[in-house]
């Protein structure tokens, strides 16, 4: 015999039966439909992105196809098909080429980026030269960051990167003048050498004097290529200003480089010692420094550097009982800028 239950799941399922027999219309009981798959060629551009992004799906030879999409009508469409190419990785790269050259912006950044992921910025050279020139600014950026992000920069890489610190863009043109800047030297003060566990002492400072400091101005921030820095080098047409103050108030009304000289007298050499410091109290807002044509370090962490004292060490450097020719380039971004606190000399024990 059979259940209770299954006799009355065989009564319903046959009731149904009878029913759906009976059905005079078709639209009495219908399957649900099934939307016809999306096509390339449809006019709707959500169809075709939906076709691109299926046909993507497949692999490889997909390609080709979006290749002809990146020429569709609808933005949508396009930037979905550059997406997709640079999904496909290197087989992709010369349908990305193509679509740098793209009328959108966007298109040509998702283009760019990609290829700095596939290729090196030698091998990519041509391309980064046409982005340095786009109207877009981000285009450009990119372009830079990738240019300068491998050292040391050299060849046609380099001649890149010095035009493009002429770039408008303030972001961009600092990006550049770093990467093409030939000069850095880590410092460790006597403080913090590991081989160094005594307490120091300051045995002697030496103020520098505050007037009569050599300043020059370098909006084309290409002073290092003159030699600005050199002992020999004439800066008597330089104008006169003292430190301890900003340049403003010495009448330049100026934000960028500017190169200050100045030759001070260093006493006779001490009996004894174990280092000596350059000592800045603020530079606003950023420092590259130079003794006796030597280049000794940098205070390089931007705006908010213009407060903080750093010191440089001189032990080598330092002509006891001659003159010394200190040369300090400063970048100032805005506001006040320049040597605005005492310079000294500092003998450690």
């Amino acid at each position: 015999m059979l259940s209770s239950s299954t006799a009355c799941r065989i009564l319903s399922f046959t009731a149904m039966t009878v029913v759906l027999a009976g059905c005079s219309t078709p639209s009495a009981y219908q399957m649900p439909m099934i939307a016809p798959p999306a096509r390339l060629d449809s006019e709707s551009p959500a169809e075709r992105r939906t076709a691109l992004i299926r046909e993507s799906n497949q692999g490889l030879n997909a390609i080709p196809l979006l290749t002809v999409a990146l020429n569709d009508e609808n933005l949508v469409v396009r930037r979905t098909a550059v997406r997709l190419l640079a999904s496909h990785g290197e087989p992709a790269a010369e349908s990305l080429l193509i679509a740098f050259t793209n009328n959108d912006s966007q298109v040509r950044r998702a283009a760019l980026q990609a290829l700095c992921l596939l290729k090196s910025s030698d091998a990519l050279t041509p391309t980064l030269a046409a982005a340095l020139k786009d109207d877009d600014r981000s285009l450009r950026l990119l372009a830079v960051q990738q240019l300068a992000a491998t050292l040391p920069v050299t060849g046609e890489r380099l001649e890149l990167l010095q035009a493009a610190a002429k770039d408008a863009d303030p972001e961009i043109c600092r990006i550049a003048q770093d990467a093409t800047w030939p000069f850095f030297r880590e410092t460790t003060l006597l403080k913090n050498r590991t081989d160094w566990d005594h307490d120091v002492k300051t045995i002697q400072k030496i103020q520098l004097p505050k007037e009569d400091w050599a300043i020059m101005t370098d909006p084309d921030n290409d002073g290092h290529t003159k030699n600005w820095f050199a002992v020999d080098f004439n800066d008597s047409d330089w104008q006169r200003i003292p430190i301890e103050d900003h340049w403003e108030k010495a009448g330049i009304q100026y934000d960028g480089y500017a190169w200050y000289r100045k030759t001070f007298a260093a006493p006779e050499k001490p009996a004894k010692y174990n280092a000596v410091e350059l000592n800045f109290e603020a530079v606003d807002e950023c420092a590259w420094v130079w003794l006796n044509g030597i280049y000794i370090g940098q205070h390089n962490i931007g705006p908010s550097g213009w407060t903080i004292p750093f010191s440089l060490d001189v032990t080598k450097e330092i002509a006891w009982g001659k003159d010394n020719q200190l040369t300090v380039r400063v970048y100032d971004s805005k506001g006040g800028g320049g040597i605005w606190k005492p310079v000294h000399l500092e003998v450690l024990e």
